[in-house]
């Protein structure tokens, strides 16, 4: 099958298939890239979900945080905190939706009901923090009026209802705090309690206005009465929506539960998906991996079987054709020639040696003959050696300089020395490979052009930037001028500002004087506000002896009404009373000295206040010189205002200037840029080759005018106290 195939297409067929399969390996080696950066696109969108859906857990955390600290002391700040809370959890619910995760319309739907069920819960909470005020007030309203009752029934000499309104408002008090105890939980054991308490407390005050002739007292015994019924109808009110406002929370709580459930849901899922992703990204790897390194192996094995293939053929062939051809040379007639089927390069050789051998054979027969035919023949086979030579030589230098890159000659066919003709279409192609690289080298030539064509539009540049650059330093001029005119105003600044120091360091120690006046009045008052503490102390002393003594007394005169002539054994009582007037009498005694001392300690507080004053006064005349001097600072200050507009109006021409500039740069760069690129592509590409003049066009770079240089080291006035910016 070889035989019948030129040996240059054999080998290109092998090279052939060996690049077939290395493009085969290519793109599945390509394919396996895209399905792994798919499957790492994957992994990257699931770990997105799972952070999304931590974040969402830890908004529903932060919000039920805020429902606490709200339940601990509620207000409208609080609410609104907890739907801010809520809030910020609806939107990470929102953003999961329009990432396309599966639950986040279920987000979105908790939320909307979790953040309607807190604002209830929370206005729900507001209004029974409010009802446990009103009780609160009621139950100190009811007090002050039972408190004011017991007087006047004191002061009326009912004794029997003054003790029963005492022992309604000590059950009051009982009941208050067994409210307070009860109404935070509903249905407790604690609010039964206060609800016998309300019921004895009824009772008593009933058994108190039962029968009452004075109307005034019947009145406030009213007004009592009534507020003790407002107070309770608040309190069951409370304690019957403690029930809702549990159940409410509860609610709240189990939404908040259902949302992080889903979240939980979304983490556990997007967990699995990047997991599943990663392990299949990794699969792919492995497995590109594997066949890179067996098409690599396989394409080795075909190139070695390829090449084994053809050097077996060709070189059985050969060795076949070398040794017909020894024989040949040898004289040996008697073998036939072997290989010339086929027809590929042997064959024809081959076949080529046949002919030899049947001259020969006839050169043997006829001598005469053979001796004419062999002058001939080796006439013929100098001139063919001749050509051959020539070819093998034109071709080999023209190789070599094609070699060193030399495209300046071709190979010629003269008329009076042509090229062979059996050679000519290998002359031909020579000259066309040759013509092809110079047309390269050609285009390589348009590309030096347009590397000029860079730098004329860099001197351009350039060009315009030092234009602008003298105008940048005209502008410092008039700054400059603006400068000069701003010193002298500065140094009157200067001047007047120390005179400011001087009138600030008298007031400084004037205030330090006034601040030991004004703390020796403040440990006066402290010495007076220590007494009025006694003071204090004493009268609650007196009131609870006062107190004592009345109920002391009441108790007395009962005794005394039922023991009739045995009320002589209240001597005890009675011993017991004068000892708590003494008491009484005493306690008044030292409110009188200390109330004395008090005065000495107000009037001295009095006279260091005066002190203060004349101190103060003074302060005032050296402010009046202090601002004396500032005015005189605000017109030096108006002065610097006039040259500092004028240097604004340079700053900013300049600003411009320089934006300018710095754009011309820019462009610069990039043209500089552009020409360093294609002066690399230009070496490259001449560097190996040598050219006709003829195919290399000539062009001639036009000269650039240097730029101008800008003037360096320009200074301008910026900030306060004379500070100088250095562009």
């Amino acid at each position: 099958m070889l035989k019948n195939i030129k040996i240059s297409r054999q080998i290109a067929a092998g090279f052939a298939l060996i690049l077939i399969l290395l493009v085969l390996l290519a793109g599945f080696t390509e394919h396996q890239i895209t399905r792994a950066n798919a499957a790492h696109g994957q992994t990257a969108v699931a770990e997105r979900e799972a952070q999304l859906a931590v974040e969402i857990a830890k908004g529903v955390s932060d919000a039920d945080r805020t429902i606490l600290r709200f339940l601990g002391a509620p207000d409208d700040t609080k609410a609104a905190a907890i739907v801010t809370a809520m809030n910020h959890v609806r939107g990470l619910a929102d953003r999961a939706q329009s990432e396309g995760i599966a639950q986040g319309q279920t987000l979105v739907a908790l939320k909307d009901r979790h953040i309607e069920e807190a604002q209830a819960f929370s206005q729900a909470y507001l209004a029974r923090d409010v009802q446990m005020r009103r009780i609160v007030e009621l139950s100190t309203l009811a007090r002050e009026g039972m408190d004011n009752l017991q007087t006047e029934l004191q002061a009326a000499g009912d004794v029997q209802r003054a003790l029963l309104v005492a022992n309604a408002n000590k059950t009051l008090l009982r009941m208050r705090l067994r409210l307070v105890a009860a109404l935070p939980t509903a249905g407790s054991d604690a609010f039964a309690e206060a609800s016998d308490l309300y019921s004895n407390l009824q009772d008593q005050l009933s058994r108190a206005g039962l029968p009452l002739a004075d109307p005034r007292i019947r009145a406030g015994l009213n007004d009592v009465n009534a507020i003790t019924q407002d107070l309770w109808s608040e309190a069951v009110a409370v304690d019957r929506g403690m029930g809702d406002l549990q159940n409410g929370l509860l609610t709240v709580r189990a939404t908040a539960d259902e949302v992080l459930a889903v979240t939980s849901e979304i983490q556990d899922a997007a967990e699995t998906t990047a997991a599943s992703s990663a392990q299949a990204a990794k699969k792919i790897s492995s497995m590109t991996v594997l066949s890179v390194f067996v098409g690599v192996g396989l394409t080795v094995l075909m190139g070695g079987a390829i090449a084994i293939v053809l050097s077996r053929s060709l070189s059985r062939g050969l060795t076949r054709t070398l040794d017909q051809t020894n024989r040949l040379a040898d004289g040996d007639l008697s073998f036939d020639i072997t290989g010339d089927e086929g027809r590929n390069e042997l064959a024809a050789l081959a076949r080529s040696l046949n002919v030899f051998r049947q001259n020969a054979i006839e050169r043997r027969d006829l001598e005469a003959e053979t001796r004419r035919l062999e002058a001939e023949e080796m006439a013929r086979r100098e001139v063919q050696a001749r050509q051959q030579a020539r070819v093998v030589d034109d071709i080999g230098a023209g190789l070599s300089r094609l070699a060193t890159g030399d495209l300046t000659q071709e190979i010629a066919s003269p008329a009076h020395d042509p090229f062979p003709a059996d050679y000519e279409a290998l002359r031909k192609a020579y000259n066309e490979v040759v013509s092809g690289l110079s047309r390269t080298v050609v285009s390589i030539s348009q590309v030096a052009d347009q590397v000029r064509s860079g730098a004329d539009e860099i001197t351009s540049a350039a060009q315009d930037l030092a234009s602008r650059a003298e105008t940048q330093a005209a502008a410092l001029e008039q700054s400059a001028a603006a400068l000069t005119e701003m010193n002298a105003s500065v140094r009157s600044t200067a001047e007047r500002a120390g005179h400011a120091e001087t009138s600030g360091r008298q007031n400084r120690e004037i205030t330090e004087a006034s601040s030991i006046v004004v703390r020796d009045a403040v440990e006066a008052m402290g010495g007076i506000k220590q007494y009025s503490d006694q003071i204090t102390r004493i009268i609650d002393v007196i009131e609870d002896i006062g107190f004592q003594t009345n109920l002391l007394a009441l108790n007395a005169g009962v005794e005394a009404a039922r023991a009739g002539e045995a009320g002589r054994g209240f001597a005890v009582v009675a011993s017991e009373v004068r000892s708590l007037a003494q008491r009484a009498s005493e306690s008044a005694r030292d409110i009188k000295t200390l109330i004395s001392e008090s005065a000495a300690q107000v009037q001295l507080g009095s006279d260091l206040v005066g002190g203060m004053g004349k101190s103060l006064d003074t302060i005032q005349r050296q402010a009046q010189d202090v601002s004396a001097q500032i005015s005189g600072i605000a017109v030096a200050a108006s002065d610097q205002a006039v040259g500092l507009a004028e240097i604004n109006s340079g700053i900013n021409q300049l600003d411009t200037v320089t934006q300018q500039n710095a754009a011309v740069a820019e462009e610069s760069n990039a043209a500089a840029v552009a020409l360093q690129q294609r002066a690399d592509e230009m070496t490259r590409e001449v560097s190996r080759f040598r050219v006709n003049a003829v195919s290399a066009p000539t062009s001639v770079r036009p000269s650039s005018r240097p730029a101008s240089p800008a003037r360096s080291n320009l200074r301008l006035l910026g900030g306060r106290s004379g500070e100088i910016t250095e562009f």
